[in-house]
């Protein structure tokens, strides 16, 4: 028992190790997706450096601006140079700004002080909030419409078969069949290889970027390892698609297959690399099983606690009539000592 308790615990720990390796990767990878994306939507990629360092509250305000098309009204500071004060003014106006006169769907809006304390969850949140909101992201509904379009648009190509946003692009031969299908000629699909990921995402990127503007948002490298991020991949796919323009797609031919929901984690991670789901599962169960225990003890001993309180107010009572009983006894023996006298 106790060697399997080791050993469960040892699997617990790799596990918990895993999880933060890929934890730390994906918010890397998010942070450069959005430094990379709000330097094409501000026509300058250097103008985030540090992304942990760099987003405040004037810069989201432009990108807003940008963004929306629209100025804002609300009064904010545009030097700032390390004022705190000013830092969290401009932040609260952004916040104002987001909320009331763009009025982004789905908002993840954070507190003006964790914009000025670049609190990178938060930050990463709203910028989500943001990029969904304006290429219509927004929901899985938006995604699954977006899914069908590359679907329809690719569905004569050979070695190509889009039913989901994880396993239908590992290889990124979708990517290539898809540029290939809005812009023949240009990247000549059938000199693809499925087991050159990184040539076939570098090559439809490429394509993208040259001949139709779109932005070079695709991580080449977590792209090549097997992460797929669908957040950075329907973003990409979404500008494709505007830049592609009006194309025309029956709908009716659509594989018999493809799912009518998309359902699905934003990240794909290897299953090879993870811990076997029977052991998690065992896991998680086991520790739902010990908090259930714990919240029954903390249950019962709340409820002694409450029967002493109880025994305790009704002693006291009883104490209290017992004094003014003696008390009252005494009154009544002085009364009469002095009848008698």
């Amino acid at each position: 028992g106790r060697m399997e308790g080791d050993r469960r615990s040892r699997s617990g720990s790799e596990w918990d190790r895993h999880a933060k390796s890929v934890r730390e990767g994906v918010d890397a990878r998010r942070k450069e997706f959005y430094v990379k994306w709000i330097g094409y939507v501000l026509g300058d990629p250097e103008v985030v450096k540090n992304f942990d360092e760099d987003i405040d509250g004037l810069l989201l305000i432009r990108l807003l601006e940008k963004l929306s098309g629209q100025t804002c009204e609300h009064k904010f500071h545009k030097d700032v140079k390390g004022n705190r004060p000013k830092e969290l003014e401009n932040a609260t106006v952004m916040l104002r700004f987001v909320r009331e006169d763009i009025k982004v769907s789905r908002l993840v809006a954070p507190a003006g002080q964790d914009i000025v304390n670049h609190n990178p969850n938060e930050v990463l949140g709203l910028l989500q909030s943001i990029l969904n909101h304006f290429r219509k992201l927004g929901s899985s509904g938006d995604r699954h419409e977006l899914l069908k379009w590359v679907a329809l648009v690719t569905k004569d190509v050979p070695r190509v078969k889009v039913t989901s946003w994880s396993s239908s692009f590992q290889d990124a031969m979708a990517l290539v069949a898809l540029i290939d299908k809005l812009k023949p000629e240009v990247v000549q699909f059938d000199t693809c290889d499925p087991s050159d990921v990184r040539g076939n995402v570098i090559k439809a990127q490429e394509a993208a970027h040259e001949h139709m503007g779109v932005p070079m948002l695709l991580n080449v490298t977590a792209f090549e390892s097997g992460l797929i991020d669908e957040h950075e991949l329907t973003t990409w796919v979404s500008y494709v698609k505007e830049a592609a323009g009006a194309v025309s797609v029956d709908e009716n031919q659509l594989p018999a297959d493809f799912p009518k929901v998309v359902r699905g984690a934003s990240f794909v991670v290897p299953s090879a690399d993870m811990v076997p789901r029977s052991e998690l599962e065992k896991e998680r169960a086991e520790k739902e099983k010990a908090q259930e225990e714990l919240r029954r003890l903390l249950s019962i001993q709340e409820e002694k606690g409450k029967e002493k309180d109880k025994v305790e107010e009704k002693d006291k009572v009883e104490e209290k009539a017992e004094e003014k009983e003696k008390e009252e006894e005494k009154e009544e023996e002085k009364e009469k000592e002095k009848e008698e006298e």
